[in-house]
């Protein structure tokens, strides 16, 4: 560490010198200001602009003895290297620029403000280099921008590292001005940035050593399970329009900015959640994970996400059918009739509620088998079902069950058997 940090000394006071008298260029940076709880202006103001200085640098100084002393320092030492390098092994004039000198002078010339050394500010740098490389990894923060939901409070934690949030007019500052055009015009290039309301955002470790698929994974997994549980919530499809991913290190590049593209979702209406129903959103993300029927539940969860983006009422339909039929049905005669009494069985108590429940589940059966076979082209089968409940209404009524259906099985402190369900039902008949 001792010979890179005075190669890394050297190679900042070259720097400094070559470039003390270079004047730095302004840039525009659009401000993004709150002037009311759900309104924004915007304004615009020069500052300085790094990034055109630093590339400067890179062209002028990548040939310098100072640099190669810095590559030479790492090559002496692998360990040091690989904390560095996103690409272990790979050492270049390119990749030490990429991974570690460009952040790092662009971080250093934030706190300096100008081309000068300052030897308290380098050992501060060099102090927090040495905690992380001894640490062997850094924290980063995934921040993902979410569709359809807003939420009253600023923040609520669902599970260790792991909190939904409000975005505030900083995010919306920052994300324009990192990762659009450099001159903005309008914003007319940038709307995603100002449809979310909420993130998902997510810390963890990121490994120095060595690449570690199962922290990815693992965030991942908490993502799609907690987008999960407020699709589940709130009935409607929440995703994410875009991510991006910061570190505490000033020696890490950012993540950068990943977009969904998922533009079909900003067209629907957001669900407000409150203190209650956030809490909901936290029950149900740990009964994804630990409930007992989890594994029975994967399709018609996926089903019922997958409904939601639906255009049309035919489609939602049967997606909803296919979700149900996996939890109730079976092969056999009088599908209807069989798979309609469980589902009324399994969600009411009295006989007057579960008698409504099978008839509006007969129903709604009928116009599922209508869709299938084709027979909605025919005016007269189209008029007779329409007659009781027509698509929409059955459609609505039908994604209500499956939730309630869903909800319970989750929440069930025993598995779901099907012949179960049938021994309870028949035996409450013949106490009725």
């Amino acid at each position: 560490m001792d010979e890179f940090k005075k190669a890394l000394t050297e190679y900042l006071q070259d720097v400094c010198e070559r470039f003390a008298t270079v004047a730095i260029l302004p840039r525009e940076w659009v401000r993004v200001i709150p002037v009311a709880a759900n309104d924004i202006t915007f304004g615009m103001e020069l500052r300085p602009n790094y990034r055109g200085l630093l590339l400067k640098t890179f062209g002028d100084t990548q040939t310098s003895t100072t640099f190669s002393s810095v590559m030479h320092a790492l090559e002496h030492n692998p360990a040091l290297s690989n904390a560095l390098l996103r690409n272990q092994n790979v050492l270049n004039v390119m990749t030490l620029w990429n991974d570690f000198m460009d952040p790092f002078l662009f971080a250093y010339l934030e706190r300096v403000g100008v081309m000068r050394f300052d030897q308290a500010v380098f050992d501060a740098f060099i102090r927090q280099l040495e905690d992380e490389v001894q640490a062997s990894y850094v924290i980063v923060v995934q921040t993902n921008a979410l569709t359809s939901v807003q939420m009253t409070l600023p923040s609520f934690t669902v599970d260790n590292g792991l909190v939904i949030r409000q975005i505030t007019s900083d995010d919306v500052e920052g994300w324009i001005n990192e990762w659009a055009l450099p001159s903005v015009r309008g914003l007319s290039d940038t709307p995603n940035f100002l449809d979310p309301k909420c993130a998902l955002e997510i810390h963890y470790r990121e490994s120095l050593v060595e690449p570690h698929r199962g922290a990815f994974l693992e965030v991942e997994e908490k993502k799609n399970r907690l987008l999960t549980a407020l699709q589940l919530v709130t009935e409607r499809n929440v995703h994410v329009d875009f991510t991006t991913k910061k570190t505490a290190s000033a020696f890490r590049r950012h993540g950068g900015l990943n977009q969904s593209g998922m533009w079909l979702n900003r067209l629907t209406y957001s669900t407000l959640l409150d203190l209650p129903e956030l809490n909901n959103v936290k029950a149900i993300y740990h009964l994804l994970q630990t409930s007992l029927n989890v594994a029975l539940l994967n399709l018609p969860i996926r089903r019922f996400v997958s409904a939601s983006d639906r255009i049309s009422d035919e489609d939602r339909l049967i997606d909803y059918w296919i979700a149900l039929e996996s939890l109730f049905g079976e092969s056999g005669a009088e599908i209807s009739f069989s798979i309609s009494l469980r589902i009324a069985g399994f969600l009411r108590e009295t006989v007057e509620s579960r008698q409504q429940v099978y008839d509006e589940m007969r129903h709604s059966y009928s116009w599922r088998s209508a869709l299938v076979h084709g027979n909605t082209w025919d005016q007269k089968v189209g008029r007779k079902l329409s007659k009781k409940s027509d698509l929409a209404s059955t459609t609505a009524i039908t994604r209500t069950y499956l939730h309630e259906s869903i909800e319970k099985l989750l929440r069930m402190n025993q598995g779901f058997a099907l012949n179960l369900l049938d021994v309870d039902l028949f035996s409450r008949k013949l106490k009725g």
